[in-house]
């Protein structure tokens, strides 16, 4: 009968006969072998998987984001015509000091708070322009944006303003906290031009002194003649002190002269631009005692509504009086 069975299925026979266990304790060190090799086949593959993790091409991770130290670049308009005095800031960093740009359309701004940015520009006659601010390359991010142009209509009647600070029914009544209740504000100020003995500079103890003494008299109003910054506006706002910002008008200058009357209106459009968005704003003031040498120049009153006009322009909804 054996020499009937094929020699190949006969050594297999004999060998798994042979192998088969014979007590409990063959069959216990049988199986746990068996285990032990897969255990050891697991590792294996575990750290074989792990490796290739580990050793893959990094270019599909997202990239890391540098911070900028410096952002700089070009303003243009659709045209790619540059466009000067643009005010260039962070929308992400209220109290960051923009720049103007320059007649070429350049900007640089320089000290980047921490953190991913937005950048802002605006410019009478075009829409405000927002985009990311990029990566850094060496410490550099670099932005030329185009602006596109914007037709501003002036209306003959002033709309109510949707701003902190509105008149309205020739009242004036405000929203510091900005929850949509407005409430009337009664002005109990002073002027404020402080003069530091020996002519030392004004700092910011100086005007932190000036709100105590303001605070004890129960003013809520201050009134300035020039100078005034966001920094400034910012401590009477944390004393509960409101500024009325004084824009200097020489009284001097020749305002018939199409020259002078556009370096003013450049001047206030930069103050405009900056101080705005400050919580210490109560309203403009242009000039001082203009009466004395302007009081019956027309090219005055034409000026102060140009002014008028450009301050609507920049502030559109967020009017201030």
């Amino acid at each position: 009968m054996w020499e009937l069975i094929p020699a190949t299925v006969l050594n297999q026979f004999l060998y798994y006969k042979n192998r088969m266990p014979k007590t409990e304790n063959d069959l216990f060190n049988i199986v746990k072998t068996g285990i032990t090799k897969i255990l050891i086949t697991f590792s294996c593959l575990t750290f074989l998987i792990f490796g290739v993790n580990a050793c893959k091409d990094k270019s599909s991770d997202p990239p890391s984001y540098n911070i900028p130290s410096v952002i700089a670049g070009q303003i243009t308009n659709e045209e790619r015509a540059a466009v000067s005095n643009a005010f260039v800031s962070l929308a992400t960093a209220p109290d960051y000091l923009g720049q103007f740009t320059e007649t070429n359309g350049y900007f640089r701004l320089e000290n980047i708070p921490a953190g991913k940015h937005r950048l802002k520009v605006e410019r009478v006659g075009y829409q405000i322009y927002e985009a990311d601010v990029p990566s850094a390359i060496n410490g550099f991010a670099t932005m030329n944006l185009a602006l596109k142009r914007q037709e501003l209509s002036v209306p003959a009647i002033k709309p109510v303003s949707l701003g902190m600070v509105r008149i309205k029914n020739h009242n004036l009544e405000v929203d510091f906290d900005k929850n949509g209740v407005y409430e009337p504000f009664l002005i109990k100020g002073v002027a404020y031009s402080p003069s530091p003995i020996c002519s030392k500079p004004i700092t910011l103890a100086v005007h932190q002194r000036s709100a105590q003494y303001i605070r004890n008299m129960n003013a809520n109003t201050i009134r300035t003649y020039a100078g005034a910054d966001k920094q400034m506006l910012q401590l009477f706002a944390d004393n509960n002190i409101r500024v009325i910002v004084g824009f200097w008008v020489d009284y001097t200058a020749n305002l018939s002269i199409e020259a002078v009357r556009q370096q003013v209106k450049n001047d206030f459009t930069s103050l405009v631009y900056t101080l705005k968005d400050s919580p210490g704003l109560l309203m403009w003031n242009i000039g001082n005692e203009q009466n004395y040498q302007n009081g019956n120049n027309a090219h005055w009153y034409t000026l102060v509504q140009e002014l008028a006009v450009l301050a609507y322009q920049i502030e559109e909804k967020l009017i201030i009086p």
